[in-house]
């Protein structure tokens, strides 16, 4: 098959996802056809006239997320190498991005991140970047529009499920609030002075949470809710 019919083959055989856990499923079995190991898909919006992300679904550990930072999803969303959906994407390399640092170049190639192909894309009325990455010399080109067009449908089908941001998951409001603040570096003592309750009722809040979340720590309750879309 040549490269311009593969750059029109169509996914088959992919159910739309109407929960958080198909959709993770049907991530990792794009991930398998184009040969990725890794995806980040993240919600580009305005609020209050600032440019925002939200991350929607990933498999990244969570340091790696964090050391990259919010502010260099936006700047990869623009960048050159990030192509649009339906087009032949550019596949790149940290270490030769223009932005990155050379912690955060480093800090991607050490987790696995050696080579990516950006793409931004359109749900109704929501644009999404998506992140496909993998060790150096894996993915599969030709087969990334395709999987981008049929995340675009996905996205399109669970937009209210994404929109209401509701949990698979049985953590109050008040254990998503104390956990969002861990995840913005906030001790046990900071976020007690910002509710008003006591320290040790934080720490009630949060043994709940990483036992909901079947998590080791707090570290990994944080992972497990970025990645279900709970923070």
């Amino acid at each position: 098959m040549n490269s311009i019919a593969r750059l029109q083959e169509p996914i088959q055989g992919l159910a739309l996802p109407t929960s958080r856990p198909e959709l993770i499923r049907f991530l990792n079995s794009l991930c398998s056809r184009v040969r990725a190991d890794y995806y980040l898909v993240a919600e580009l919006h305005a609020s209050r006239g600032d440019d925002e992300v939200r991350i929607v679904a990933s498999n990244w550990m969570f340091d790696t997320i964090d050391q990259l930072g919010a502010s260099t999803l936006l700047d990869l969303a623009a960048a050159p190498v990030t192509g649009f959906a339906g087009a032949a994407p550019r596949i790149w390399h940290p270490g030769s991005l223009e932005g990155l640092t050379d912690d955060q170049a480093g800090a991607l190639d050490e987790a696995g991140h050696s080579e990516f192909a950006s793409t931004r894309l359109r749900a109704g009325v929501r644009h999404y970047l998506l992140l496909l990455s993998a060790p150096a010399l894996r993915l599969d080109a030709p087969r990334i529009p395709a999987a981008v067009m049929s995340l675009s449908y996905a996205l399109s089908a669970m937009a209210t499920e994404i929109a209401e941001e509701l949990p698979d998951y049985p953590i109050s409001e008040r254990e998503r609030e104390c956990l969002g603040w861990v995840a913005e570096g906030k001790t046990t003592l900071d976020i007690a002075m910002i509710l008003g309750v006591s320290s040790n009722t934080i720490n009630s809040y949060l043994a709940h949470v990483i036992q909901k979340l079947a998590a080791r720590n707090r570290a990994m309750a944080i992972a497990v809710a970025i990645r279900s879309g709970i923070i």
